[in-house]
């Protein structure tokens, strides 16, 4: 906006609270260990360039090693978060895991509100592999209901080559189906009419 006075563009403002430099230009010096808040050097992706940064490959860093070790691997005690593992999912006739599918057009919250993209989202559906629709005798576009602990829903079949079967997918955020907890086991069955797009 001000190409007409000066090209040079405007360096961040200082922060007077902070030990760091907001710098486009980056800097040579190497800042003390326990001010380092990425490693990263030109023409060096990411973690390739923490050797930049030690005394020597492998090594300490320059500077001295700062900070506390929180975590230690080698204490023999039980880890609580991944013992309570869920049992494998086992189907019957009906039974389906849902899953959540987001679109392009209509999954997300604010474009929902656009009546221009909001028109472009398909009806709400379920999706369900071709072999467990030839199995139960859906089509495309018949009406069927899915139950799950969040409710019943009444839903357009949707033919999806190459799903797997015993998965069912639900879009997120159509207009009926906001507020079901995917994913989830749920039954799929035949509700009795078409419905169609529009």
């Amino acid at each position: 906006i001000h190409a007409d006075v000066d090209v040079h563009e405007p360096k961040c403002p200082d922060d007077s609270d902070s030990p760091l430099a907001f710098s486009m230009e980056g800097t040579e010096e190497h800042a003390p260990p326990s001010l380092i808040p990425r490693y990263w050097a030109p023409h060096w992706n990411s973690v390739q360039s923490l050797s930049k940064f030690q005394e020597e490959v492998n090594g300490p860093l320059r500077g001295g090693d700062p900070g506390v070790l929180l975590l230690n691997g080698d204490q023999k005690r039980e880890h609580e978060y991944f013992s309570d593992v869920p049992q494998p999912f086992h189907r019957d006739s009906e039974t389906f895991m849902l899953i959540p599918v987001y679109l392009i057009f209509g999954s997300e919250e604010l474009s929902r509100r656009a009546p221009a993209i909001a028109e472009r989202a398909p009806v709400p559906f379920v999706g369900i592999a071709e072999q467990d629709a030839r199995a139960r005798g859906f089509s495309e576009g018949q009406e069927l209901e899915v139950e799950t602990e969040s409710g019943s829903l009444l839903l357009s079949a949707k033919l999806i080559p190459g799903l797997v079967t015993g998965l069912a997918v639900i879009p997120v955020g159509l207009k009926g189906i906001e507020y079901v907890d995917l994913p989830c086991v749920g039954k799929v069955k035949y509700h009795g009419r078409e419905v169609r797009n529009g």
